[in-house]
């Protein structure tokens, strides 16, 4: 099983994973999972998890945080499962930034404080969800 930035993945999503870094990098193909964190990039390594899930991967976000969309959210839970509502895209989307993509906490959260929008789902590091939220609890 791989560990990489706190987060726990199964086996077969550890196997998947390895299959994706060897994809992107020939040379992580050698690595064994316990190898991974020390040796796979951040940047890579959330790539291929954004990939596997069909998701886009952008690893700065946090300076498009629009706060105000924070307001009625617990910080404790939005940090605690590494995810945050980003901003609005349109009419009807909200951008919601997450760390796990196979979290279904972010939807299961957010979807009834904002019952009127679409909740497009996009992959980014840990530290950057950590500093949106500080950034907007700052500015509340």
């Amino acid at each position: 099983m791989i560990r990489f930035d706190g987060l726990w993945f199964n086996e077969f999503t550890s196997r998947r994973i390895m299959a994706e870094l060897a994809r992107h990098n020939p040379a992580h193909a050698k690595l064994s999972h316990d190898q991974v964190a020390n040796r796979v990039t951040r940047f890579s390594f959330m790539s291929a998890l954004a990939k596997l899930n069909g998701l886009p991967f952008f690893p700065r976000v946090a300076e498009f945080c629009d706060g105000t969309l924070q307001v009625g959210c617990n910080p404790k839970v939005l940090a605690g499962g590494l995810f945050t509502p980003l901003c609005r895209s349109g009419q009807d989307s909200l951008i919601v930034a997450l760390a796990d993509p196979w979290s279904l906490l972010p939807d299961a959260y957010l979807a009834p404080l904002f019952p009127d929008l679409e909740l497009v789902r996009i992959v980014t590091l840990a530290p950057e969800i950590t500093r949106s939220i500080q950034a907007a609890t700052l500015q509340g």
